[in-house]
């Protein structure tokens, strides 16, 4: 550590460790959002029906709750 030496750091090291976690962690968040993508389509198409049968019946969307179809 007192840069008698060509190698990283205890600090960097120790960054390196951090850093390689989070990559790893975000790899898994990808992976589970990618699985998840596969209902979103029919997520997209039960929001569409419902807010066209809302508006038929008079009402604004999702019954005024902010969310758009």
């Amino acid at each position: 550590d007192r840069g008698l030496r060509e190698a990283p750091t205890t600090e960097e090291l120790a960054e390196i460790k951090k850093l390689r976690k989070e990559v790893a962690d975000q790899q898994r968040t990808i992976e589970i959002l990618k699985a998840a993508t596969s209902f979103m389509p029919m997520a997209r198409l039960c929001r569409k029906r419902w807010a066209a049968v809302a508006v038929g019946a008079g009402q604004s969307g999702w019954g005024g709750l902010g969310v758009s179809a």
